[in-house]
């Protein structure tokens, strides 16, 4: 099997250490949507939103992220 050097195994401190940091970050970015939405003066619940409103407040989000 080829070795290539854009991939390499992490052992279970690193693995913690970015499972960490993913869930600090998805925290941040729930809480900045839910801010946009707020500002907009639509329902801070998106968990309720259909897919496709869900889809284009999340597209704007992206969007308009900094």
């Amino acid at each position: 099997m080829a070795t290539s050097s854009r991939y390499r195994l992490v052992d279970d401190a690193e693995m913690e250490h970015l499972l960490h940091n993913t869930r600090r970050v998805m925290t941040s970015a729930v809480y900045s949507f839910r801010h946009l939405l707020l500002t907009e003066g639509l329902d801070q619940k998106f968990e309720s939103y259909d897919i496709e409103m869900l889809d284009g407040r999340l597209a704007e989000f992206y969007a308009s992220v900094r």
